[in-house]
């Protein structure tokens, strides 16, 4: 019994992470929840530029030193980078919209 009680503890403690894809972004991209979603992407992606250049590591991303970045600029970074054939990519429905915005960072702020 209290083996089965630890094992529903685990069950409800644990943590899920959901990715938000192309397709989902497409239906929900104005909603306060996808908004915030994006606005985290782009802390999170500026958090591990920084450790990088802090350890001397190429960067994912080089962004101009004063230039601040919004979430409305995150969200036409991924928009832009969705409707871009151009540049070769064809993502799918079930590609997760962290890697769009990488990938348009990486174009729009190449580290030379």
């Amino acid at each position: 019994m209290k083996k089965l009680i630890l094992v529903c503890l685990l069950f409800v403690s644990t943590n899920t992470y959901a990715a938000i894809t192309v397709g989902t972004y497409l239906k929900t991209k104005n909603t306060p929840e996808t908004l915030m979603y994006v606005a985290g992407l782009g802390h999170g992606l500026m958090a591990a530029n920084a450790e990088l250049r802090t350890r001397g590591q190429e960067q994912i991303y080089c962004q101009p030193g004063k230039l601040a970045i919004t979430n409305e600029q995150y969200i036409s970074y991924i928009d832009e980078e969705l409707k871009d054939p151009e540049r070769g990519w064809l993502y799918e429905e079930n590609w997760p919209i962290s890697i769009i915005l990488s990938e348009h960072l990486k174009y729009v702020f190449p580290c030379n």
